[in-house]
């Protein structure tokens, strides 16, 4: 027996989950039981399974049981305690761990934690290491020790129901973030609205809810009002009073009970009454799915009648989940928005590509009938270079749709590295001449072969090379070279102009991006080069230093 305190009697020895002990005293304990007697009233009553072999014990236990408020039921065996915990649902077991039989008191509950979430708190007379060390691979939530008072019980009971709660609320909690986890994970999976609404409410029914429905708002890009429903699949338009009402003012609605079958009609229209009957509807949320202050839809959600009613703790779920919903199909709508530019954009390109190089053709054909004559040759020559430069910018504008959609074609073959160099370097020959360039070639037929398409190649160094000698200063040198690179062959235009500034570096090949420094052009000459490079499996590089000059170069597969 345990000695008494110096603040009065010893009521009992409680041991905790982890096997420390406390010894109370009336004045030790009564603090804590105040709190617990003052909230006592906010727990309902609980069933509670005695679980003692010794009638007398399990008779007083049962009438403290019921002046504290609860709902007591006993077993006087481990067998007894397991088959009844089977039968019927249990706040608590209070379990004697010496009992008569096949089965002690931690081999039943062992094999009803199995099974079952239920709080245990052992009444014993043994607290010998051994037994308390057996206990603990039960998980109870505590230890009283005989003799105890019922101050002492009632202390242990409340505290181990509210932990169990505390407890019970905290794994609810794990499986909902688990839950919005996967639903985010699912909704990036796809970039069409459609998906992403369907893919989120087949993964909402049945473990959330019994039915559901998302609703899109009609957008004003020409995206139609959009609704789906789980489980029966049906993505007919929905016209609900519910959702109109939620969605126009942006607030969440909840039902919490659903009273009568005029209910389901007055919330989603007499096109979903019989399936909502059917299910037993107890309660619904409804709640907006709004993203950038814009509201994109809704959603709601109904519990039938092997569901629990929904409660706030469930609104609050589902708001969270409605954000990262229209998180989801805002993006997927952008994205969609954004393809149908790509498509206008094509559509442009294509009368661009037909409609404009048809007339184009005839002003050509024309210069040259003026050209030759004498006095207006000039006329004709400045008009065939306007017409030129013309038909080089819609071939470009063609180029850089094509590379953006991963579209541009190749025709593949094995050339000698040192005639590339050189086709691509001589048209420009008289221009660095003009210019006081020094123009060099450095490749030899040693070098070897590259697996390329020629044209495109030609094309690429072409606007590496016109580029250096934009920017190269008169007396400066640019120089286009090939020599062997490992298993490959390394093409490379160097110049000794005025260098790239750091900070324009990354914005390079960007399409339409031209400098500050830069004149002429669409800004569409280093984009389409790096996408030709990259259409060979290989990668643009440059190295630039102001006002000494700038490199760029890319490895191709040598032929065999």
């Amino acid at each position: 027996m345990p000695a008494p305190s110096p603040s009065g009697l010893v009521l009992g020895t409680w041991i905790d989950p982890e096997g420390r002990r406390t010894e109370w005293s009336d004045a030790e304990i009564h603090p804590d039981l105040e709190t617990i007697e003052h909230d006592a009233g906010r727990l309902e009553s609980g069933r509670i399974l005695i679980v003692e072999d010794e009638h007398l014990v399990a008779l007083d236990l049962q009438v403290r049981l019921k002046h504290m408020g609860h709902q007591p039921d006993v077993a006087y065996s481990g067998e007894e305690a397991v088959q009844k915990a089977t039968q019927n649902k249990f706040d608590l077991l209070l379990m004697d761990i010496k009992l008569k039989g096949a089965l002690d008191g931690i081999e039943a509950a062992k094999l009803i934690r199995e099974t079952f979430d239920v709080p245990i708190i052992y009444l014993t007379a043994y607290a010998d290491n051994h037994t308390l060390d057996r206990a603990r691979y039960t998980e109870p939530y505590g230890y009283i020790l005989k003799p105890f008072q019922e101050r002492e019980l009632k202390a242990a009971i409340e505290m181990a129901l509210r932990r169990h709660a505390h407890d019970k609320q905290r794994s609810q909690q794990q499986v909902l973030e688990r839950f919005l986890a996967e639903a985010s994970a699912h909704m990036a999976t796809s970039l069409d609205y459609r998906a992403v609404a369907r893919s989120t409410a087949e993964l909402i029914v049945p473990r959330y809810a019994d039915w559901c429905l998302i609703h899109l708002r009609e957008a004003a890009d020409e995206v139609p009002a959009f609704s789906f429903t789980q489980p029966s699949g049906d993505d007919r338009p929905v016209s609900s009073p519910l959702v109109d009402m939620v969605e126009r003012t942006g607030r969440p609605e909840m039902i919490s009970a659903i009273a009568g079958t005029g209910a389901y009609r007055d919330a989603f229209g007499p096109q979903h009454v019989e399936t909502l009957r059917d299910l037993g509807a107890r309660s619904l949320m409804c709640v907006p799915l709004v993203v950038r202050d814009q509201v994109l839809g809704s959603l709601a959600l109904v519990s039938g009648k092997t569901r629990a009613h929904y409660t706030a703790s469930d609104m609050a779920f589902v708001e969270d989940l409605a954000r990262r919903l229209a998180v989801a199909l805002d993006n997927a709508l952008l994205y969609r928005r954004a393809e149908r530019a790509i498509l206008m954009r094509d559509d442009v390109l294509a009368v661009v590509s037909h409609d404009l190089r048809t007339p184009l053709s005839t002003i050509l054909m024309q210069a040259e009938l003026l050209s030759s004559h004498d006095d207006l040759g000039g006329v004709g020559q400045a008009i065939a270079r306007a017409a030129q430069r013309m038909n080089r910018l819609i071939g470009d504008l063609l180029d850089a749709s094509a590379i953006n959609s991963g579209q541009l074609a190749l025709e593949v073959g094995t050339h000698r590295a040192d005639e590339l160099v050189h086709e691509a370097a001589e048209p420009f020959r008289s221009m660095a001449e003009t210019r006081g360039i020094s123009l060099e070639e450095v490749a030899t037929t040693e070098v070897g072969t590259v697996r390329c398409d020629r044209d495109r190649m030609l094309q690429a160094l072409s606007n590496l090379i016109d580029n250096a000698l934009r920017f190269t200063p008169r007396g400066g040198r640019v120089c286009v070279a090939a020599r062997r690179d490992g298993d490959g062959v390394q093409l490379e235009v160097l110049d000794t102009g005025r260098g790239i500034p750091p900070d324009q570096l990354p914005h390079l090949f960007d399409r339409f991006w031209r400098g500050q420094a830069r004149r002429g052009g669409a800004g569409l000459g280093l984009f389409i080069t790096k996408g030709i490079v990259g259409a060979h499996d290989s990668a643009l590089k440059v190295e630039s230093t102001v006002n000494v000059g700038s490199r760029f170069h890319f490895t191709l597969r040598a032929g065999s």
